[in-house]
């Protein structure tokens, strides 16, 4: 199962560069649907728990300090490629999936870890891409394996403050529309 893992997460990683490859210095402003957020603080958020997770798989503390600003220079595309190759060296370690990692939150089953990675990241592209008014739609098979992840972790009692209830969805709308709406967002 763990090479599924690693497929899904690369795909994850490709739509999402993709969409911050989209991103430019009058884009940085903007609200997004992660409402304390603006775009640039969204890409730093990113693309720090990607660095944060890969440092957590490979079992190194994260950096003291104040975290980058990723998107400095126009730089986004570039930190979010290092963070991308980071990941996947870590979660590609021999045994990784035999046992648990830790990024901040206790030791859990590798598995449920690298959900975690997509769902963060997979999330926050479909928020970048309705903060720009790109196209939300990505891989249905990437954004169904996510939100599999997505509900065997995400419960009602951890919501408060990471996430907005549950919106009402039909049931046949895109995978993507219904990950976001699981997570609180409003697919428009």
């Amino acid at each position: 199962m763990s090479n599924q893992h690693i497929v899904n997460l690369t795909g994850v990683y490709e739509h999402t560069g993709t969409v911050i490859s989209a991103v430019g210095a009058e884009h940085l402003e903007l609200p997004t649907p992660c409402t304390e957020w603006n775009v640039r603080e969204l890409l730093n958020h990113t693309i720090g728990v990607m660095f944060g997770i890969a440092g957590g798989v490979s079992g190194r503390p994260a950096p003291d300090g104040a975290a980058p600003d990723f998107t400095a220079g126009g730089g986004a595309s570039a930190a979010f490629e290092q963070a991308k190759q980071a990941s996947l060296a870590a979660w590609g370690a021999d045994g990784v999936f035999d046992g648990t990692v830790n990024f901040g939150a206790g030791d859990m089953p590798a598995e449920l870890g690298i959900g975690i990675n997509m769902l963060d990241t997979l999330t926050h592209a479909w928020d970048l891409s309705e903060a720009l008014g790109q196209d939300r739609s990505m891989d249905p098979a990437l954004a169904e394996a996510t939100l599999a992840a997505a509900k065997m972790t995400i419960s009602d009692d951890i919501r408060e403050g990471r996430f907005g209830p549950a919106v009402p969805i039909a049931d046949d709308a895109p995978a993507h529309d219904r990950l976001a709406a699981f997570l609180g967002r409003h697919p428009s």
